[in-house]
C-alpha cells in the first residue's frame, strides 16, 4: 500500500510539474505567437495599401512629368498680370528677368521676384494661383522672412520658371 501511495503522490507531482513548467509556458508562448501573427498580418495589410498608394502616385507623377507653356507665353507678363489681380503691385520689391536657357529641346524662362510686407494669406493666394493644377510654372527657389517690426507681415523672394518646347 505504501508503494501505491508513494507512486500516486509521485505521479501527481510529475503531473503538476509538467503542467507548471511545460503546459502553461507552452500555452502562453502560443498565445503570444498568435498575437504576433495577428499584428504582422495587420502590418502586412498596411504595407500593401501603402504600396498601392505609392504605385498610384508614381503613375500620376509620370503622367504629370513636365508641363510646358504655349509658344507665345511670357512669364514676365503673366507674373505682372497675376500681381495686379492679387493687388500686390505696391509690395513688389523687385522683378528680375533672368537669362533664358535651352536644355534637351526645352526653353526655360526664369524670373526672380521679391515681395515685401505681405500677409501670409496674400502669399498663399499668390502661390496657389501660380501652382494651381495644370499650371506650367514652377518655383525651384523660395525664401520667406518674418518682418521683425511688423510680425504679421513677411518678405519673400522666389524664383519662377516656365518651360516651353523649342520646336
Amino acid at each position: 500500500m505504501d508503494n501505491k501511495k508513494f507512486f500516486t503522490v509521485l505521479l501527481l507531482i510529475l503531473i503538476i510539474i509538467q503542467i507548471k513548467f511545460v503546459y502553461i509556458p507552452g500555452k502562453n508562448r502560443l498565445i503570444s505567437l498568435n498575437q504576433v501573427i495577428s499584428d504582422k498580418k495587420s502590418d502586412f495589410e498596411t504595407l500593401q495599401k501603402l504600396c498601392l498608394e505609392y504605385a498610384k502616385k508614381t503613375t500620376r507623377e509620370r503622367e504629370n512629368t513636365v508641363k510646358t507653356a504655349k509658344k507665345g507665353f511670357s512669364l514676365f507678363s503673366y507674373t505682372g498680370t497675376l500681381l495686379t489681380e492679387q493687388t500686390l503691385e505696391k509690395n513688389v520689391a523687385g522683378i528680375q528677368p533672368m537669362p533664358s536657357s535651352e536644355k534637351g529641346g526645352f526653353e526655360i524662362e526664369r524670373l526672380r521676384l521679391s515681395l515685401e510686407d505681405i500677409t501670409l494669406k496674400q502669399l498663399y493666394d499668390f502661390l496657389y494661383r501660380i501652382e494651381k493644377p495644370g499650371s506650367y510654372i514652377y518655383i525651384p527657389d523660395f525664401r520667406m522672412l518674418k518682418d521683425k517690426e511688423k510680425p504679421f507681415f513677411v518678405d519673400t523672394e522666389m524664383e519662377l520658371i516656365a518651360v516651353r518646347l523649342t520646336q
